[in-house]
């Protein structure tokens, strides 16, 4: 049995790794409980909780079974409270996840596991570091409410982004992107992971928490759902390529390109066919102003439709025309297709009962994903 301890920012963390493979479940206790004596005798650095997370991968009769052991210690007193979950009676225990926030590892490493973990994921992802730099801003990711999960080699392994709004005094937290490397799934870091992002949220006064889930990912939701999420809307994707979109050869009504003080107007003044999901709404588009394009078509003076476009990406984030007018909508695409440099565009988490959606489908946007919403209230809503 290897002992090791660490403290980063506050948090000591000791983990053990057992090299055995136990014949039953008291074996596995008494060296568990003698690491928890280790442990006991450890000095917290901090009042705030520490968590120590055991993660154990057991087979029984060949069948692999991840579970998490949590362990959480508080520095108000000298005795520890621990949970100890525990259903399998032979396992071969293969190693012990570290878990810590993001804010203590570097850019580079992130980025790394980032492009490791999404490497097969079912909408491809090739950012560079700049890119998703520029993306974490959109969704205002805090690295410091961010948690990654280590192996015992200090390898990032997995990871979940967490986003972080105040919005009038309500804090709102939201999922940027949970993923873990492909050689690591399995073992039940997703788990731990939100075990530790949900307390530490709602320890510093979450009111909710969203995240998004791609609908065919069955076993995502179910692990979101044991954690306290439930389902609050049905979200649609939808691209198409530029090449299909008709560029007109004038414009009924005048172009403009509008400062960031008078994008919050216009926004104001036309209301979008849809609730923006997190990462489209008027907080994602100033985070990142700069690195978008946003047009207004206007007549007599007053707008008439608008659109937000990543031109790196092809994302509309936002597209509103007056009265939802097919034939607005129509001209903000074309002008979409001149300022774009992706060979296609896309619209991402539209709300299923949005009426913009019957304007998409008539004019050939292929739907290629849709997603569920999910919510988790730490809050009464009263």
């Amino acid at each position: 049995m290897e002992e090791n301890e660490e403290t980063r920012t506050g948090v000591s963390l000791v983990w053990v790794r057992f090299g055995d493979t136990f014949s039953s479940t008291a074996t596995i206790i008494t060296n568990i409980n003698t690491s928890l004596a280790v442990y006991s005798q450890c000095k917290l650095s901090s009042s705030h909780g520490v968590s120590v997370c055991f993660l154990i991968c057991g087979k029984t009769k060949n069948i692999t079974i991840p579970m998490a052991f949590s362990l959480f210690f508080t520095s108000s007193s000298n005795n520890g409270h621990v949970i100890l979950l525990l259903g399998v009676s032979f396992l071969a225990i293969l190693c012990i996840m570290k878990i810590a926030r993001l804010s203590q590892v570097s850019h580079s490493d992130i980025h790394a596991a980032f492009l490791r973990a999404f490497s097969d994921y079912q909408i491809p992802v090739k950012e560079t570091l700049e890119e998703m730099a520029v993306e974490n801003r959109q969704r205002g990711i805090d690295y410091d409410a961010s948690f990654g999960a280590f192996a015992d080699n200090g390898e990032l392994v997995g990871f979940l982004f967490c986003g972080v709004r105040n919005d009038e005094g309500a804090l709102y937290y939201y999922d940027g992107g949970t993923a873990i490397i492909p050689e690591w799934r399995g073992r039940g870091i997703g788990g731990l992971l939100l075990d530790t992002v949900l307390p530490d949220a709602k320890s510093r006064g979450a009111y909710d928490f969203i995240l998004e889930v791609i609908q065919d990912n069955v076993n995502a939701r179910k692990l979101y759902e044991s954690r306290g999420f439930s389902i609050s809307r049905n979200l649609r994707c939808y691209k198409k390529s530029l090449k299909d979109i008709p560029l007109m050869e004038s414009f009924s009504y005048t172009i403009k390109t509008p400062e960031m003080d008078e994008y919050r107007e216009v926004s104001k003044s036309l209301s979008l066919p849809y609730i923006p999901s997190w990462q489209n709404t008027n907080a994602s588009v100033l985070s990142i102003f700069e690195h978008l394009i946003t047009r207004v078509l206007s007549h007599g003076g007053k707008p008439v439709g608008y659109f937000v476009l990543n031109p790196q990406t092809g994302h509309i984030l936002q597209m509103s025309a007056l009265g939802g007018s097919p034939s607005i909508y129509s001209e903000l695409m074309s002008l979409v297709r001149t300022c774009t440099m992706a060979d296609s565009v896309k619209f991402i988490n539209i709300d299923e009962s949005s009426t913009f959606i019957t304007f998409l489908e008539e004019n050939g946007w292929d739907r290629y994903i849709d997603q569920y919403e999910m919510i988790k209230c730490f809050k009464p809503t009263s």
